[in-house]
C-alpha cells in the first residue's frame, strides 16, 4: 500500500497514521504513535516484572531424608557435593536466604552449632510442656505469610493462631503500671486510639500526632532498610538520593519525638512500654525502630500453630529438597579466606575443611563473625571498619528469663494468650520509663537479695498454640523476661569453660523467688499451682547465641543512621545476613535474608524502583514438589 508517491513503511510508528489517511504532522497520528509506544512500554515493563528471579537456574529436586529435618546431625556423608554456598547459622536470616538460593537452583549447606536448627525459633520441652524462649508473637500476618510462602515448602505451610481472637477482641498486650488502670491493646488502629484516649484524656492532639509520626517514619525508613543490600559506592548514591527523610527520622530518639509532640514523662511511658521488644529505652532508641514495632502489632498479633519451629521447618524442607542440607551440631572453627576471597569453612570437629564455589554467608551475627569466625589478621585487613563500628556502639541489652510450669485450668487461674507487661511503679512527671528501666536493671543485678522488683514481660507460649493445648490441657508454660546487664553475671562464671560458681547458683535461686513474687502479683490465683521455675541469665544467652546481647547491635540513632554493616564485605564472596544487618526481631531477620539474596542474585536499585524484587521473583517460579512425588520419581 502507498499514500501519495511514497509507499507505507509499517515499521515506523507515524506511517500507520498515514495509512489511515492522517497527515504526518497531524495530532491524531502523533497520538496514535504515542499510544503505540506506550503500549509497547507497558508490555515491556510487564514482561520485565514477570521474569524469573535474577541468577535463576532450574533446580533439581530430591526426596527428603529420613528423620526430623531440624535435627540432622553433621556427618561428612550428609554434606552435598559441589556446594555453591555455605551459610553459618540457622536463624531466620540464614534459612530464608538459603531457601531462596535453593529455589534458584543453587546447592546450599547450612551449618548450625546447636542440636536443633531454627535459631531464635528454638523451642524446648520441660515438665511435659513446650517453652518458646525466642518467639512470643508476630504481627503483620499478611507480610509474614508472604515471606514464608515465597520460598517455603507449601507441604509444610505454617498455620497461625491469633491472640485474643476468641473472646478478647484481638487483645495482644496488657500493660500494668503499679496501681494505674491496665492498658489493653487490641487489634486495629481505632481500638488502639480509643484505648489510649482513656488513659491520656485531653491528649487527642498528641495521640494523632504520634500516629502520624509512626506512619511517616515507618515509610521513610524503608529505603534506608534496603540500603544495606548495596555495594558501598551504590549505597553512597542511594543514601543521598532516596534516604534523606529516613536518615532524618533515624537520627531522632523516641524521647525527642515525644518532646516535639508536647508529651511528658507519663505520656512517654504509656506510649512506649513495648520498648523491650527492641531492647532500648525512649532516650536511646532510634525512632523508626520503635515505629516499626508499634505498627507491626497494631493490627493484631499471631503465633504459629505447632510452635515457632514450624516456621523453620518449611524453609528447611525447601533446602533439603533442592539438594542442600541443614546440619546441626556443626560448629565452625573459622571461615577460610584465600587471597581476599572466602572459599569455605574449617570445622571444629575432625579438622574438616568444606569448600564452596560461590560464597560463604555468616548469619551468626557481627560479633561472632569478627571475634570467632575470622582470623584477627583477616579482620584487621578487611573488616576493621565493621569491627571499630561495632565497638563504638557498645554492648546491646541482655536479659534474665524464667520458664515457669503451671498445673491447672488456664481460665480458672485467670491466664490467657495475651502478653502482660508488668512495671512495679507507675511513671510520673520527673520519673520516666528510662529511670524505671535503670532501676529495674539495678534490682535484677542485686546479689544476695530477694527484694526489689523489676519490670517483666510475661507470655504464656503454650496458650498461644492450640496444638500444645490439645496435647497438654492442664499444663501451662509461662515465659518471663526482663532486661539485664551482662557484666555482673559474667563476673560470676568462667564463660569459656561454662563453669558456674556457687555464688552464681545461689543468685539464680534468689532470682527464682523474685520471679515468683512478680508472677503472683500479676496472677494471685497461681499461689499453689506453680510446680517449677527455671531461670536463665546472660550466660545462657552467651552459650546459645555466642553473645550476651539478645537483639545484637544496639538500636540507637548511631547504629541506624550508619551504612554499616552491609550485606557485602571487603572479603570477596563473604556476605552477612541476620538481624545485625537490619534490626532485631523475627521479620527483620527474614528481611535480612531477602537483602542478602538480592545482592547475591544480582538485583540493583533500578530493579527495586521498577518493582522487581527478589521476594516477588520467588513467586514466579514453582516450589518443590511433594515428597511423595519425589520418592516416586526416584524409584523410576
Amino acid at each position: 500500500m502507498s499514500v501519495g508517491s511514497r509507499p507505507i513503511d509499517y515499521s515506523k510508528p507515524f506511517e500507520l497514521g498515514r495509512a489511515c489517511g492522517m497527515k504526518s504532522d497531524g495530532w491524531a497520528a502523533k497520538c496514535l504513535a504515542g499510544a503505540g509506544v506506550g503500549l509497547l512500554a507497558v508490555a515491556g515493563v510487564r514482561a520485565y516484572l514477570r521474569r524469573r528471579p535474577k541468577g535463576y537456574r532450574r533446580p533439581t529436586w530430591r526426596a527428603l531424608p529420613e528423620g526430623d529435618l531440624l535435627q540432622q546431625g553433621f556427618k561428612l556423608s550428609r554434606v552435598p557435593e559441589d556446594l555453591d554456598f555455605i551459610v553459618i547459622g540457622s536463624g531466620m536470616g540464614g534459612l530464608w536466604l538459603s531457601a531462596a538460593l535453593t529455589k534458584c537452583g543453587y546447592k546450599v549447606l547450612v551449618l548450625e552449632q546447636h542440636y536443633i536448627a531454627g535459631g531464635c525459633c528454638h523451642a524446648f520441652s520441660q515438665n511435659g510442656v513446650e517453652f518458646t524462649p525466642g518467639i512470643h508473637y508476630i504481627g503483620d500476618i499478611d507480610m509474614a505469610k508472604g515471606l514464608l510462602g515465597a520460598v517455603g515448602d507449601p507441604k509444610f505451610q505454617a498455620d497461625w493462631h491469633q491472640l485474643g481472637a476468641s473472646d478478647d477482641g484481638g487483645l495482644y498486650d496488657k500493660a500494668l503500671f503499679g496501681d494505674r488502670e491496665p492498658i489493653f491493646l487490641r487489634q486495629g488502629r481505632d481500638a488502639w486510639y480509643a484505648e489510649m484516649c482513656k488513659h491520656m484524656p485531653g491528649k487527642e492532639k498528641l495521640l494523632k500526632g504520634w500516629l502520624a509520626a509512626l506512619d511517616e517514619a515507618r515509610k521513610a525508613y524503608m529505603p534506608l532498610f534496603f540500603a544495606k543490600a548495596w555495594q558501598p559506592w551504590t549505597q553512597w548514591f542511594w543514601l543521598r538520593l532516596c534516604c534523606r527523610a529516613g536518615l532524618k527520622w533515624a537520627g531522632k530518639t523516641v524521647h525527642e519525638v515525644i518532646q516535639e509532640l508536647g508529651g511528658d514523662e507519663v505520656d512517654e511511658a504509656l506510649l512506649t512500654f513495648q520498648c523491650m521488644d527492641h531492647g532500648e529505652t525512649p532516650r536511646t532508641a532510634s525512632f523508626p525502630v520503635h515505629a516499626m514495632i508499634v505498627s507491626h502489632y497494631m493490627n493484631g498479633a499471631w503465633f504459629p500453630k505447632g510452635g515457632p519451629l514450624s516456621l523453620a521447618r518449611t524453609l528447611t524442607s525447601t533446602i533439603f529438597k533442592g539438594g542442600g542440607a541443614v546440619l546441626v551440631r556443626a560448629p565452625v572453627q573459622q571461615i577460610q579466606v584465600t587471597n581476599g576471597r572466602a572459599t569455605g569453612v574449617q570445622m571444629k570437629k575432625k579438622d574438616v575443611v568444606l569448600n564452596c564455589r560461590k560464597g560463604v554467608v555468616s548469619a551468626a551475627g557481627l560479633d561472632a563473625t569478627i571475634h570467632r569466625l575470622l582470623s584477627p589478621e583477616d579482620v584487621d585487613q578487611y573488616l576493621s571498619e565493621e569491627r571499630d563500628f561495632m565497638h563504638s556502639l557498645g554492648q546491646g541489652t541482655s536479659c534474665l528469663s524464667a520458664f515457669v510450669t503451671v498445673k491447672g485450668n488456664a481460665k480458672e487461674l485467670g491466664l490467657s494468650d495475651h502478653n502482660v507487661w508488668f512495671f512495679p511503679k507507675p511513671p510520673s512527671v520527673g520519673y520516666s520509663l528510662d529511670e524505671i528501666t535503670a532501676e529495674s536493671r539495678a534490682n535484677a543485678a542485686k546479689m544476695n537479695s530477694t527484694e526489689g522488683n523489676f519490670f517483666c514481660f510475661i507470655g504464656a507460649g503454650s496458650l498461644k498454640d492450640p496444638e500444645c493445648m490439645e496435647q497438654h490441657p492442664d499444663t501451662i508454660a509461662l515465659e518471663m523476661i526482663t532486661d539485664a546487664e551482662a557484666e555482673p553475671f559474667l563476673a560470676l562464671s568462667d564463660v569459656e569453660s561454662h563453669r558456674r560458681t556457687a555464688e552464681y547458683k545461689g543468685h539464680k535461686k534468689q532470682l527464682e523467688e523474685r520471679f515468683r513474687q512478680i508472677l503472683l502479683a500479676v496472677y494471685p490465683k497461681l499461689e499453689h499451682h506453680i510446680i517449677n521455675i527455671d531461670v536463665s541469665t546472660p550466660l545462657s544467652v552467651d552459650f546459645y547465641l555466642k553473645r550476651t546481647a539478645i537483639y545484637g547491635l544496639p538500636h540507637t540513632p548511631q547504629r541506624i543512621t550508619s551504612p554499616l554493616p552491609r550485606v557485602v564485605t571487603k572479603i570477596q564472596n563473604l556476605y552477612l545476613s541476620g538481624q545485625d544487618v537490619t534490626t532485631g526481631g523475627w521479620m527483620p531477620a527474614v528481611f535480612s535474608g531477602a537483602l542478602a539474596a538480592s545482592q547475591i542474585l544480582g538485583y540493583n536499585p533500578l530493579d527495586l524502583m521498577c518493582g522487581r524484587t527478589v521476594i516477588g521473583g520467588m513467586y514466579k517460579v514453582e516450589g518443590p514438589p511433594s515428597n511423595k512425588v519425589l520418592q516416586a520419581q526416584a524409584s523410576l
